[in-house]
């Protein structure tokens, strides 16, 4: 299923039969469809037709029969649906958005407090969980990143996939760097004074047509040359990731996504010279997949869905959600890494807030 198509839901005549899967293909054609359509709708009558309101109305009237467990929400994320039509300003009818707002105080009254739209981000088990984006007093920005018990962000620097399997995706570089897999926020290669061991493609730098071999411009980033350095040790693998910023046909729909280890096969170095009197060095590395190491084929299914609906939710709401570096105290005193968001290559403090 293409995850940027509207989800087709089952017209019929007779009263709706609800399943895990269809309330699954409910709850995306509303959050990922529906609602972002009717945000934007000058005329909502124009998004929802009469046909639409009929099918929803007959869905509220099946969820009102339907036995609901916290699993069923898990699997289905139907609240969150509602929750998307209760939004003010969404554009929904009053009469549906009321309908919601009765169903889900039902379900509290039920089986307790609802996980809300935001935990699918910033919760404890969302997608950004333990990264907190911050803006200090003169504007610069950054986060605060919580890693897990006694890991640290040079844990990165090391060869091979680090326990990291091809396809896995992140809806932001910053949890990218949570989990280990890269340790800088800003800067594409992840290195040191040893070589390069991660490399973020974004924008115009991938050159080709084949997603194992390509070639990668890496002209003015940071630790570019240190590429060169891998070249001439052994294993010369990197680990490779692909940005939504990027070009490439390969590069994904949102966030950010695995694609495995890399050789570095050739390397190219060239000095040009401009008119002005000023030069350049242009850095070029041939990447090939190593598919000894990452015997598993690669599905390039991520994101999703459910991670193009987490992705949009983080893009639509982050700037609500950045918070003021002299707040920061309230994220608790475990240990705790500060990255600025810089073009030179990123320096972590360790704090204990």
């Amino acid at each position: 299923m293409d995850p940027l198509q509207p989800v087709q839901y089952p017209r019929t005549k007779t009263r709706l039969h609800l399943t895990p899967e269809s309330l699954r293909l409910w709850s995306l054609h509303v959050s990922n469809s529906l609602s972002p359509a009717l945000a934007e709708a000058l005329v909502p009558s124009e998004v929802l037709l009469p046909a639409d309101c009929d099918e929803i109305n007959r869905l509220f009237n099946a969820l009102t029969l339907l036995y609901v467990t916290p699993c069923l929400l898990k699997k289905t994320q139907i609240h969150l649906a509602l929750q998307h039509i209760c939004e003010p300003g969404g554009g929904w009818p009053n009469g549906m958005s009321n309908r919601a707002e009765s169903l889900l105080a039902k379900w509290e009254n039920s089986i307790g407090e609802l996980k809300p739209i935001d935990d699918v981000v910033w919760g404890e088990d969302g997608a950004l969980a333990g990264c907190v984006e911050i803006i200090s007093t003169s504007g610069k920005r950054g986060w605060i990143i919580k890693m897990e018990e006694g890991r640290r962000p040079n844990d990165s620097l090391a060869v091979g996939d680090l326990g990291f399997k091809s396809g896995l995706w992140w809806v932001d570089r910053a949890a990218a760097l949570r989990d280990g897999i890269i340790n800088s926020i800003s800067n594409d290669i992840t290195y040191d004074s040893k070589g390069a061991y991660a490399v973020v493609i974004t924008g115009n730098r991938e050159v080709g047509t084949k997603f194992s071999t390509f070639e990668y411009d890496g002209t003015g980033v940071n630790g570019s040359f240190r590429l060169l350095a891998k070249m001439i040790t052994s294993p010369n693998l990197i680990r490779v990731l692909r940005e939504y910023t990027g070009s490439s046909i390969f590069a994904p729909k949102a966030g950010l996504r695995y694609e495995g280890l890399f050789r570095i096969s050739r390397f190219s170095n060239k000095l040009d010279f401009h008119k002005d009197g000023s030069d350049t060095w242009t850095w070029k590395a041939y990447l090939e997949r190593d598919k000894s190491k990452d015997a598993e084929p690669l599905r390039l299914v991520r994101p999703d869905e459910d991670d193009l609906m987490v992705w949009q939710k983080f893009i639509a709401e982050r700037e609500d959600h950045i918070k003021k570096l002299t707040d920061v105290q309230n994220i608790g005193k475990k240990a705790t890494h500060i990255f600025w968001e810089e073009s030179k290559p990123i320096r972590s403090r360790y704090k204990l807030l």
